[in-house]
């Protein structure tokens, strides 16, 4: 992240550097383009010197216009790394929101399992205890019937 920071404001730096050459090379055309020769003499020596002035105007704003032209063709490349990291991103949330999604599949169909399985214990519950006291009933009964326990005189 710090590395790329570090880049971001150098391009910042060296951008801002590029322009203002631009700016200023166009300004120096754009002046000694609206200046005006008093004498003939001046005015060929003028044109001699405009000629070789704009032969390197020329070559100065060229080179302007390719160091542009490289720093615009590296921040496409920039974009487009930066468009396929989103992408990529953007596949890993889908991902992993599937994987929440069958998760909360799995979730509910173990919350109706335990709730079936909390039926099944409640009823269990009750046929245990129907047993033991159906089991005591009957070793009442027998003991009634065969001992004939006199505190049960039915």
């Amino acid at each position: 992240m710090m590395n790329t920071n570090k880049n971001t404001s150098s391009s910042d730096l060296r951008r801002r550097r590029l322009n203002n050459d631009n700016v200023t090379n166009r300004q120096d055309l754009f002046i000694k383009q609206n200046q005006q020769p008093l004498s003939s003499t001046k005015k060929n020596k003028k044109k001699q010197a405009n000629n070789n002035d704009e032969h390197e105007q020329s070559k100065a704003i060229q080179s302007s216009l390719i160091r542009t032209k490289q720093m615009m063709q590296s921040e496409l490349q920039r974009v487009s790394e930066v468009t396929t990291t989103i992408q990529d991103d953007g596949k890993k949330i889908k991902s992993t929101k599937d994987q929440h999604l069958s998760m909360e599949d799995g979730v509910k169909g173990a919350r109706y399992t335990l709730l079936w399985l909390k039926v099944k214990e409640k009823e269990d519950s009750v046929i245990f205890w129907s047993a033991v006291t159906f089991f005591y009933l009957v070793v009442l009964y027998v003991m009634w019937t065969r001992v004939r326990i006199p505190f049960l005189l039915w």
